[in-house]
C-alpha cells in the first residue's frame, strides 16, 4: 500500500469520525440553548420581529422536529459519501460506515420518543381546558338567567391536567344572550410568540397574536 492509497484511508476515517461527532452534537444541542439565549432579548427588539422568532424556536427546537431530522440526513449522507471519495474501497472502513448508518437509524427511531415539542403540547392542553371551562360557564348561564358567573374556576376535569398559566375572565355582569364578547383568553406571554387562546361568548374559538393584525378564527 503506497503513502498516497494510505493518507486517503487516514482522511476518510478523520472525515468518519468528524461526521459522527458533528451528527452527535447536531442532535444535543439542536436548538436547546438557543431558545433561552433568544428570550434574554424580550423587550429589546421589536415584538414583530422577536414573537415569530420565539415561537418558531419553541415549536422546532426539539429533536424530532423536521428540520432537526433533515439535518441529521445531510450530514450522514455528506460525511459518508465523503468519506466513500478519499478512500476510494471500503475494506477497513465498511464496519465504521456501517457502524454510523446504525447509529444514525437508531437515533432516528429513538429521538422522537425521547422529545417532543413542549410548547405545541402546552398548546393542546390548554385549548382543551378552555373549552371545558367554557362548556362549565354556559351550563352555569343556562340554569341562572343566561347570566354568567361573577368569577370563574377550571372545572374539575380540567385541574387534573394542571394548567399552568393565567387565564383571564370577562363574563362578570354580562349575558349568554347578548352580544358576543371575549369571555376567555390567555393572559399575556403565556405562550411563545404571545398566542392567546380565545373563547367568545357565542362559542366561537380564535387564535390571536396581539402584535399582529388580527387573529386566525378556528
Amino acid at each position: 500500500m503506497d503513502k498516497t492509497e494510505k493518507s486517503k484511508k487516514k482522511q476518510a476515517g478523520i472525515v468518519l469520525i468528524a461526521g459522527f461527532l458533528l451528527f452527535g452534537v447536531w442532535n444535543l444541542v439542536w436548538f436547546s440553548p438557543v431558545y433561552p439565549l433568544w428570550q434574554k432579548l424580550d423587550g429589546r427588539l421589536p415584538e414583530n420581529i422577536y414573537f415569530p422568532v420565539e415561537e418558531f424556536l419553541a415549536l422546532n427546537g426539539h429533536h424530532n422536529s423536521i428540520y432537526a431530522l433533515l439535518g441529521s440526513f445531510i450530514i450522514a449522507i455528506a460525511t459518508i459519501i465523503w468519506a466513500w471519495k478519499l478512500n476510494g474501497k471500503l475494506q477497513e472502513y465498511y464496519e465504521y460506515l456501517l457502524l454510523f448508518i446504525l447509529l444514525f437509524a437508531a437515533a432516528m427511531i429513538t429521538m422522537p420518543c425521547l422529545c417532543r415539542p413542549v410548547e405545541h403540547a402546552r398548546r393542546l392542553r390548554c385549548d382543551a381546558i378552555l373549552r371545558m371551562t367554557y362548556v362549565a360557564l354556559e351550563l352555569y348561564a343556562g340554569e341562572n338567567n343566561n347570566a354568567f358567573p361573577e368569577t370563574t374556576v377550571i372545572p374539575d376535569t380540567a385541574q387534573i391536567e394542571k394548567i399552568t398559566h393565567p387565564v383571564n375572565y370577562y363574563g362578570k355582569g354580562k349575558s349568554l344572550t347578548g352580544k358576543p364578547f371575549i369571555i376567555l383568553e390567555d393572559a399575556c406571554r403565556v405562550h411563545a410568540g404571545d398566542l392567546r387562546h380565545r373563547i367568545w361568548s357565542d362559542g366561537k374559538r380564535e387564535l390571536f397574536y396581539p402584535w399582529r393584525t388580527s387573529g386566525d378564527n378556528k
